[in-house]
């Protein structure tokens, strides 16, 4: 029989509880969830208080409920209005009469909103600038990020999807592609693939069979591979079934900035005579371009509502940087503890973090500290109304849009969900029928 482990949390906001409330969890737990591990923490969010609890000093594997933690730090350690900020440095010495006779680098500081249309526009204002030759080289810019760009315990199978995309400074379209599958009519036949646009800049290989479902289930699957050069191989089978879009990973994407700005500048009529490499941006350079995200407060809303784990991995390794000057995932979990064990005393002895989307199989959280977390959040007179206003509503958006949907119990629950295989979890706040 199959094992389910799951952390269902929440806040109630009242203090008046009938018995029957309790009884139905206990029957729940007893009828329906036998076969499965359950961790239970139920608070009053005015006082904190434990109103019921099961198996909740047990750590579980939080999925993206550990989010929460991530988002909480990042508000108090980074602030609301932070920005992220991608920009072009030279030296204005080696600028004359459009020519810079030297280098230009491309500074990137892992922007997770950041877009190709946008490092092309930052490329083609260099002709608005006045560069039209560059007799030196063009330099991607890296290095505010550590590798490595995977976090421990992420599941070899799932790195060439988009969902486990590399963290690396450079983050362009969410450092993922698409391609469309549209299978063959007939079993047997080649599955097409088209291309999405930003494939420009990526190679492909594919030899497909459409085969049926149950046969995909049973006998073979997709053969997936992307490699540090940028080529997606696709091989094995697909069923006729499964139509439309599918998002990979680019696997190096300072390589993949490169390609961009190598053809845009082609493109933008700026002859370069040297190459588009790999490097870091002088101390001294003066800043030419700057492209600016929009702020913290409203890209949480992407990454929690969305439940996004480039937007979660990003924070995750700018509070690194930010904390110790070392942009890396374990750094980004140390200020992330240093941080909340400050603001909420929770004990992250007892636990394991090892990333800040949840996607590591090795992080570990008991339903007490998620529920610790959420009180003291409610307390926080700076940050709470932002921190409860980027979870998804339930039956309204995000990933509870589908759940909660009924009228009594729609636009109540504000919560974040995770799921993995074998997990599932849910924390946050629930408004009782009382109010």
């Amino acid at each position: 029989m199959r094992k389910w482990i799951m952390v269902l949390l929440a806040l109630i906001s009242t203090t008046s509880f009938a018995q029957p409330w309790r009884q139905g969890i206990n029957d729940l737990l007893h009828n329906e969830l036998n076969n499965a591990e359950v961790g239970i923490m139920v608070r009053d969010a005015k006082t904190g208080a434990m109103l019921y609890e099961h198996n909740a000093y047990k750590a579980f594997t939080p999925a993206s409920n550990m989010k929460l933690f991530t988002a909480a730090a990042a508000l108090d350690d980074l602030g609301a209005n932070f920005q992220f900020h991608t920009t072009v440095h030279y030296n204005p010495k080696q600028l004359k009469q459009h020519s810079l006779r030297g280098n230009g680098y491309f500074k990137f500081t892992g922007d997770p909103s950041l877009r190709v249309r946008n490092l092309k526009q930052m490329v083609a204002k260099l002709h608005q600038q006045g560069v039209h030759q560059i007799h030196g080289k063009v330099v991607v810019d890296s290095s505010r990020f550590l590798p490595p760009n995977h976090a421990p315990g992420w599941t070899y199978d799932s790195l060439h999807w988009a969902f486990s995309a590399p963290i690396s400074a450079v983050i362009l379209n969410e450092n993922k592609v698409s391609l469309k599958f549209e299978p063959s009519k007939t079993t047997g036949g080649q599955v097409n693939i088209i291309p999405g646009r930003d494939m420009a800049y990526m190679k492909l290989q594919h030899s497909i069979s459409t085969v049926s479902y149950q046969y995909s289930m049973k006998n073979c699957s997709l053969l997936l591979h992307v490699s540090r050069r940028n080529r997606i191989s696709l091989g094995g089978c697909w069923p006729s079934e499964a139509r439309g879009w599918k998002s990979f990973a680019v696997q190096n994407p300072p390589l993949y900035a490169e390609n961009i700005i190598k053809a845009t500048l082609k493109k933008n009529h700026i002859r370069l005579y040297g190459h588009v490499v790999s490097g870091i941006t002088p101390k001294h350079s003066k800043v030419m371009i700057n492209h600016s995200s929009k702020k913290l407060k409203t890209l949480l809303l992407r990454m929690m509502k969305n439940s996004d784990n480039v937007y979660a991995e990003s924070l995750n390794k700018t509070l690194g940087y930010v904390g110790t000057g070392r942009g890396s995932f374990l750094e980004g979990v140390n200020t992330i503890k240093k941080v909340l064990a400050r603001l909420s005393n929770i004990d992250f002895e007892r636990t394991t973090i090892v990333d800040g989307s949840g996607q590591s199989r090795y992080d570990l959280l008991t339903p007490d500290q998620i529920t610790r977390l959420l009180y003291v959040m409610t307390r926080d007179t700076r940050w709470f109304k932002t921190y409860y206003h980027v979870l998804p509503v339930g039956g309204v958006d995000g990933t509870l849009r589908y759940r909660f949907t009924s009228e009594d119990m729609r636009k109540r629950v504000h919560a974040k969900t995770g799921s993995m295989s074998g997990v599932s979890a849910l924390s946050g706040y629930m408004t009782a029928g009382s109010g």
